[in-house]
């Protein structure tokens, strides 16, 4: 069986890893008008929120209360909540350029 401790410390420092690559890419996508960078952009952003949910949802289940106790962890809420909000954003807009 899977330590959920260890795969939430995964998950935990694979997050900036995670975002931090979907926003060079949105970088990216702003600055080129290369159409693979385009492309890319929203199923990076998508995993990256998707790997969050998942933490989030697995910390409060392990340790029986969401993760919005600490400076950290409040951060790592805000970050969530932009980024699933400039997902939604995109999706209706059908643009990378919102």
């Amino acid at each position: 069986m899977i330590d959920t401790k260890i795969l939430l410390n995964t998950l935990l420092h694979l997050l900036p890893v995670l975002y931090g690559i979907a926003f060079f890419n949105y970088i990216l996508v702003f600055v080129t008008e290369e159409v693979l960078v385009r492309r890319v952009a929203r199923p990076l952003v998508s995993i990256a929120v998707a790997v969050n949910a998942v933490y989030m949802l697995g910390f409060t289940i392990f340790f029986q209360h969401v993760p919005f106790v600490t400076v950290f962890q409040m951060l790592g809420a805000v970050a969530f909540s932009m980024a699933a909000i400039y997902l939604w954003v995109e999706t209706k807009t059908e643009s990378p350029y919102t």
